[in-house]
């Protein structure tokens, strides 16, 4: 087979893992891309921006609160789609779907630049899509699919760079860098390891390697600096945090650990063995150091092989790993300490560890030892079997069920559906951005009407409770003042007459 023909197949089966990966989040997606409460805050926004209005999310007069926790690139994308009639949320399914078609795609790409190996690019994109962690990441209304790929466009364009010396590639990277960070905050872990790729490699004039240092860091960071000062001016915060100091406790640590260790090995043996992660890690990278010096006394695979580990591009995703996990316990540490060590939460340190794993199983195929060979197609097999064994019965449930407050249930609910037949009265909720999803209003809180009707202010009105959120007494006390119109499982609504 020629260079052309091979290269040929690797496209076309690489289109196809894409595809499959389209097709398992349609799947997976039947009810609707799962929503939870910042969701509310995406497409509200979007749909405000879409309006004429600013960016931001309506409160319960239908005064807008400007956008803020969250950047703004996400609601951005989905206010186009709102633009031409088409409803944020299930602009927000197909888009997603179709990032990880784009993403799949990329990381195959990724792979085959640095290690030539057309084997081990269509594995590692073939992991991609079978991922159930990165599956979800895409079946969600989320911005993470969308900053996956700005930041695998971040790294591609900048090694762009420095392969044609044109400064338009080092722009593009740059730019795309920026998007990302208006995407995810925490997208500011991409440019410590943009900046030590830049210095680290050889110019031609010392000179110019300051100068497209600085004009990356200008053109990355400008936009979010303007951004955040909007935020500043608008709430008197900083992207509505305030600096605060949480350490971090034993239980979060070993649900990072716990989050890691399972993407790889089954959770049974995962659960309550945390504590022995970091000796194991460090035996991991003794055995390291012994293969690196094993590989350099074999001199073909010092002359083919090395070569890939120096690649700008590997070492852009090996660096992006522990400084995206610094970057993300920083934050919960220092500004929201309710960030979770979850799959969603280190989806993209997921995907840069498929990049590099399938470099470095390339890397060590190249070493001629058939039982070399014959371990690394075991553990390729083994890393497939697993995220499919693991995978399946979780895409199964999705389309089974649906996801998060888009489920089965909450869809076919007669009493959900009949939520838009009150929007002529005042409506309040434990639970406003829920009531958005299903009658396009936010509603008051609890507060707001238990002070109303304790003035004596208050005319006919609606309060719904949803069962997801834990009750309080508050609510409880509400209820007993009330009279109940209708309830079953997911919610209860009440009617409120002076």
């Amino acid at each position: 087979m020629t260079v052309f023909s091979k290269h040929l197949v690797f496209w076309f089966l690489l289109t196809l893992i894409s595809i499959l990966g389209f097709g398992l989040v349609i799947y997976s997606t039947v009810w609707g891309s799962g929503l939870i409460s910042d969701s509310f805050q995406y497409v509200a926004s979007a749909r405000s921006l879409a309006a004429g209005k600013i960016l931001g999310y309506p409160d319960a007069d239908g005064n807008i609160t400007p956008l803020s926790q969250y950047p703004p690139f996400f609601s951005v994308i989905l206010a186009g789609f709102e633009f031409l009639g088409i409803d944020g949320f299930a602009a927000a399914r197909f888009l997603n779907a179709a990032l990880f078609v784009a993403n799949i795609w990329l990381v195959g790409v990724c792979i085959l630049r640095v290690s030539r190996s057309i084997g081990f690019s269509l594995f590692g994109a073939l992991l991609t899509a079978v991922s159930e962690v990165l599956l979800e990441a895409h079946a969600w209304v989320m911005s993470e699919p969308l900053y996956i790929f700005l930041s695998l466009l971040t790294f591609l364009w900048l090694i762009k760079y420095f392969e044609v010396s044109k400064q338009c590639w080092l722009l593009a990277s740059a730019l795309a860098g920026s998007l990302a960070l208006l995407t995810r905050y925490v997208g500011l872990a991409l440019f410590p390891a943009a900046w030590i790729v830049i210095v680290s490699k050889p110019y031609a004039a010392r000179k110019r390697k300051w100068m497209d240092l600085a004009w990356y860091s200008l053109i990355g960071l400008l936009p979010m600096i303007i951004w955040s000062l909007r935020n500043y001016l608008n709430s008197g915060q900083i992207n509505n945090r305030s600096l605060q100091w949480v350490p971090l406790t034993t239980k979060n640590v070993y649900s990072l650990l716990n989050t890691i260790f399972t993407w790889f090995v089954p959770e049974n043996l995962v659960n309550g063995r945390e504590r022995w992660a970091v000796p194991l890690l460090i035996v991991l990278l003794i055995l390291g150091g012994f293969a690196k010096y094993f590989v350099r006394q074999n001199s073909s695979f010092e002359q083919r092989g090395m070569a890939g580990f120096h690649h700008p591009l590997f070492s852009l995703h090996a660096l992006y790993i522990p400084l995206y996990i610094i970057m993300v316990i920083m934050s919960k540490m220092l500004l929201d300490n309710k960030i979770g060590m979850t799959d969603r939460m280190f989806s993209p340190t997921l995907l840069s560890l498929i990049i590099i794993g399938s470099i470095l199983f390339s890397r060590l195929w190249l070493i001629d030892r058939n039982l070399l060979r014959i371990l690394l197609l075991a553990a390729a097999f083994y890393l497939v079997i697993y995220s499919l064994t693991i995978s399946a019965p979780v895409i199964n449930k999705y389309h089974q069920q649906g996801i998060g407050l888009a489920r089965y249930t909450w869809q076919t609910s007669p009493v959900i559906q009949s939520l838009i037949n009150y929007n002529s009265l005042p409506i309040y909720s434990n639970s406003p951005s829920t009531l958005y999803f299903w009658t396009g209003r936010t509603g008051g809180s609890i507060l707001a009407l238990e002070n109303l009707i304790n003035s004596g202010s208050m005319d006919k009105a609606v309060l719904v409770i949803f069962y997801h959120i834990p009750p309080n007494n508050r609510v409880n006390r509400l209820e007993s003042r009330l009279t109940l119109l209708d309830s079953d499982p997911l919610v209860k609504i009440f009617l409120y007459e002076p």
